[in-house]
């Protein structure tokens, strides 16, 4: 169960439950039912959403419509998707995602609709959901670019690179020239999870080296080892190799993942520089030695939050792990930072730096970096947000109640993504004494949402401060 869905509250999880044992029942009709029901309360339940989709798939596989019903469902679910197509170009995404709903109940093998599907999710931010749904599509058309070209993009954002580089390649090979998928490709290079000597271009691994027996030793290499044994010969196989060839980078590279597997974090670290001092300005080795320094002050935060636990009066524990955490975060801010400096286009980073700079209270900084992920129509929204936060920050009230304004004008539906940014615009009312409108905004989570943060105390305080005035 994915995170959006854990600890559901009791009202969803009981049609979860329900849905599922209709679902292995074979009661596929009262599965739909009931999974359509908890989406109605909430949009977002990325796992409810492809049991839903899997329930279609199949009822429609074990009770196949006849040759006539076929055609006829077809067409109606041909005209759903011009529905939801209509009600896109109009703004109205959560309209055009309950269209191509219907019309994947209508035909639910059909792989283009899993992608239009895909794609209204991306525009309501709701990345999980795209996800899976892009990957629904993608088992019905492996060959599908417009579900390897996002699927490669959405694992990026998930600092998954492994599985992004595997589906841009998979997108590489079936067009080898489309623009997306080069700069899906680069990006990674350039985010330094791409090997120097990776396998991003069209030949073959058997190509790249004539001799087949050495082929059979490098391929086992290249599968992830089975146990400490496999590993250990791989090690000794690879220190044995470097003795011919001391300055042999790839051979280095493979030998310092061998020693992570085997959690021997120094001695990988020692062959990272040890790159290092060959190619000052190798991307790869430099990520790594930042994500080996990340898990070892794990590994000491781990030891002294559990000594902590042992004696919580200590305050030298608390000191030494906030020294941590602040080195920790320090690390995570310069990637990204650099990250930034080298993909200036990437909208997804510029966001994560200003969030990390709006942390900091770097607030200039952090307006100048939402300025830019504001131009990505996924991040619009809450860049608007986090841009009206800034100006909130800095006392430039009227600024923050205008980009607050333009957020709520891109999603005019209450959902839990504007009742943030509601209360966010009713506290800049309020920081201004407006205390009408303050109750204005306040009053429109009242009205669904009784219990969100302390929305009911806004109100109260603002009509006793609009009766002093």
């Amino acid at each position: 169960m994915s995170e959006n869905e854990k600890a559901l509250p009791k009202e969803i999880e009981q049609y979860v439950k329900k849905g599922e044992e209709a679902f292995r029942r074979r009661n596929y009709d009262y599965a739909v039912e009931l999974f359509s029901h908890a989406l109605l309360l909430d949009v977002k339940l990325a796992d409810t959403r492809h049991f839903l989709h899997l329930t279609k798939m199949k009822k429609f596989q074990e009770n196949p419509p006849s040759f006539l019903s076929a055609g006829a469902n077809k067409v109606k679910a041909q005209t759903y998707m011009l529905n939801a197509k209509k009600l896109e170009l109009r703004g109205k995404m959560n309209e055009a995602l309950e269209e191509y709903e219907k019309a994947l109940s209508f035909d639910p093998l059909n792989a283009k609709i899993f992608i239009k599907l895909g794609a209204v999710f991306l525009n309501l931010e709701m990345k999980e959901s795209a996800l899976k749904t892009y990957q629904e599509g993608l088992s019905l058309d492996e060959n599908n670019l417009e579900a390897l070209k996002k699927l490669g993009m959405l694992y990026k954002d998930k600092e998954d690179f492994n599985k992004s580089q595997s589906y841009y390649l998979r997108a590489h090979q079936l067009s080898s020239n489309d623009a997306d998928v080069q700069k899906g490709l680069k990006d990674l290079a350039a985010l330094k999870t791409i090997e120097k000597d990776g396998w991003a271009d069209q030949d073959t691994f058997r190509s790249k080296i004539q001799d087949k027996d050495e082929a059979s030793k490098l391929e086992k290499e290249a599968r992830i080892a089975k146990s400490d044994e496999d590993i250990d010969y791989l090690i000794q196989n690879l220190k044995e190799k470097l003795k011919g060839d001391p300055e042999n980078t790839s051979m280095l590279f493979r030998l310092a993942d061998y020693y992570k597997v085997k959690k021997f974090f120094d001695e990988a670290n020692e062959l990272y520089t040890k790159i290092l001092s060959f190619k000052p300005n190798n991307e790869v080795a430099l990520r790594n030695i930042e994500s080996l320094k990340i898990k070892k002050i794990e590994k000491e935060l781990s030891r002294l939050k559990q000594n902590q636990a042992d004696d919580p009066e200590n305050r030298a524990f608390k000191e030494k792990i906030d020294e941590l955490e602040k080195c920790k975060n320090d690390i995570h801010f310069e990637r990204i930072k650099e990250s930034v400096a080298k993909l200036p286009n990437d909208m997804s980073l510029r966001y994560k730096y200003g969030l990390l700079l709006k942390e900091k209270g770097v607030f200039d900084e952090a307006i100048g970096q939402f300025q830019e992920s504001v131009k990505d129509p996924g991040r619009r929204s809450a860049s608007l947000n986090m841009l009206g936060l800034c100006f909130k920050e800095k006392n430039m009230l009227d600024l923050a109640i205008t980009q607050f304004k333009k957020a709520l004008s891109l999603t005019p539906e209450i959902s839990d993504k504007t009742k943030d940014i509601i209360y966010n615009l009713g506290c800049a009312y309020e920081t201004m004494e407006q205390f009408s409108e303050a109750i204005n905004e306040f009053k429109k989570i009242y009205e669904v949402d009784i219990n969100y943060k302390d929305v009911s105390q806004k109100i109260e305080q603002a009509y006793r401060n609009k009766e002093k005035h």
